[in-house]
């Protein structure tokens, strides 16, 4: 028994399926072991025709109520019907057979001996111990019962001397115990069997929790590795790496592929003045303003600073000319509070499209040109550059 109750209890109720289970086929198991008497029938001589038709009857009932304690049982999954059909099932088969007994040592002209009558016996029992996992106190009741209704069968039945039916006595409570060691055996061995199972479940539970936590802790650190930790948007590395991956798609499919710089103007000014918190509040208003106007398709990255990239597949020269400007006006009408002072900013915008065959350093350095000629146009407007 498990000192811990809980886990007593868990036990409890998974042997309890298995033994259901196992019960509900050992139905079926000893009735067709009971076919065997059948086939004895067919092969004896009876006495009279009457007690070989009662005898083939008799037995006929031990399947019949077999079948319909097995069905009972897989209808209801409870302890109290299965304590109700092992007990029916047992009183049906016990009396059977031992009314089978009774017919072999009266109503055949060669009646049974004691070795046949003793050794039907152990193999009853050993049966019940191998294929119908009782619990413990009703196994030894069990066991019990048979061999004391073997004894007395015996002793009234086929008039044997003391000697022989102390032999008898001796045989069944040898067999017997061996068949209780064998019960004792199985139910030891899945008690072990299953505490080790359920260690073996609290390992495996505590791997995947380890595996699964390690695999968010990868995950985290990844984003980390690829995002910008003030604006949560993409930082340069992962904006490099998918504009790399839509370079490749670009030239494989000839799609249009376009890509904005932009800075915002005078920004180490506003550092100067207000400190870099404020600064740092500018920098997270921009990025959600930009990401607020962005499709879903369109990569948006903090390069460094000040500096921002967006990316835009499948968007010509003109889409993303349309897009700056729209980001720039945002920008010139939106203000940021700070401490009762209104702060403007504004962005230099450019733009520029990827051309086939095109390095994509070639690329980026075009998008930079126009945005200085942004700032040289002074600042607050988009400026496109088709080539170097």
């Amino acid at each position: 028994m498990f000192k811990d109750q809980e886990m007593e209890q868990r036990y409890l109720t998974d042997r309890f399926l298995v033994d259901h289970l196992s019960i509900a086929r050992a139905f079926i198991v000893f009735s067709l072991f009971y076919s065997i008497f059948v086939m004895v029938d067919l092969q004896l001589t009876f006495i009279e025709p009457k007690y070989f038709q009662f005898s083939i009857a008799q037995k006929m009932v031990v399947p019949i109520v077999g079948l319909l304690c097995f069905f009972y049982v897989n209808k209801n999954v409870s302890v109290r019907a299965l304590d109700q059909a092992v007990f029916v099932y047992a009183v049906v088969f016990v009396i059977n057979l031992f009314l089978s007994f009774y017919g072999y040592t009266h109503w055949t002209t060669e009646p049974v001996t004691l070795l046949e009558i003793t050794m039907a016996s152990v193999f009853v029992n050993l049966l019940i111990s191998i294929y119908a996992p009782l619990r413990l106190h009703h196994q030894l009741l069990t066991t019990l019962f048979i061999a004391l209704m073997t004894i007395v069968f015996v002793r009234h039945e086929i008039h044997l001397s003391g000697s022989k039916s102390s032999f008898c006595f001796a045989f069944l409570m040898i067999a017997n115990g061996f068949a209780w060691s064998i019960t004792v055996t199985i139910h030891r061995n899945f008690r072990r069997y299953w505490a080790n199972k359920q260690e073996r479940d609290i390992d495996n539970h505590r791997l995947r929790q380890e595996i699964q936590q390690r695999e968010r802790l990868e995950i985290d650190l990844k984003r980390l590795a690829m995002t910008d930790t003030l604006t949560n948007i993409d930082n340069r590395r992962s904006f490099m790496e998918h504009l790399h991956r839509e370079v490749k798609r670009a030239q494989r499919q000839h799609n249009p592929l376009s890509v904005i710089n932009f800075d915002i103007d005078l920004f180490k000014h506003i550092n100067d003045e207000f400190g870099h918190d404020v600064g740092d509040r500018v920098l997270v208003d921009v990025s959600r303003l930009v990401e607020e106007r962005l499709r879903e398709s369109d990569i948006f990255g903090r390069m460094g600073g000040e500096e921002f990239a967006i990316l835009i597949p499948d968007g010509d020269l003109e889409d993303a000319r349309k897009l700056a400007e729209i980001l720039r006006q945002a920008f010139h009408h939106h203000s940021t509070l700070h401490q009762d002072k209104i702060l403007k900013v504004t962005a230099s915008f450019g733009v520029a499209q990827f051309k086939i065959n095109e390095h994509i350093d070639d690329l980026l350095k075009r998008a930079d040109q126009a945005m200085y000629k942004a700032k040289n146009a002074g600042r607050d407007c988009v400026k496109t550059q088709q080539q170097l």
